[in-house]
């Protein structure tokens, strides 16, 4: 998802040559609007106010467990209006955000359109890879590494 969201990126035009998108492609992004509502929710959580700065001023264990807070909301709460379409889709809280300028559209459709078009790139898979997630999101408490 990292590598097509970069290679949708305007300011990041010529600095590859090639790439490796390998589990994850470049449909994962949200709304400005709902990154910001989720940056609020998390503000909330951590009880600072709803800025970049007081989020980085938080210690890291803090911020840690106000994320693992925010993700159990999610997952007990899984409303469109209050996430974000995007986000419910996928279950996924942190998305690269378009604003306009950095991530200007979806990356899919810039990549479609011939962003990065003189990229060699390598397309991959990985069987399964999709169980980490379910560890992670507290949805199973089975190794993805065990069958």
């Amino acid at each position: 998802m990292s590598i097509g969201t970069l290679l949708s990126m305007p300011c990041a035009e010529g600095l590859f040559r090639r790439a490796i998108a390998q589990s994850g492609a470049a449909h994962h992004v949200i709304s400005a609007d709902d990154g910001h509502r989720i940056g609020e929710y998390l503000a909330e959580k951590l009880g600072v106010p709803p800025t970049r700065e007081a989020i980085a001023a938080v210690l890291v264990e803090r911020l840690l467990t106000g994320q693992t807070e925010l993700k159990a909301d999610l997952l007990a709460h899984p409303y469109p209006g209050r996430w974000g379409q995007e986000v419910v889709a996928s279950m996924m809280l942190w998305q690269p955000v378009i604003d306009g300028e950095v991530i200007p559209g979806p990356p899919i459709e810039r990549i479609t359109a011939g962003a990065s078009a003189q990229v060699d790139l390598i397309l991959g898979t990985n069987t399964e890879d999709w169980r980490l997630f379910r560890v992670i999101s507290g949805g199973s408490t089975r190794s993805p590494m065990r069958s």
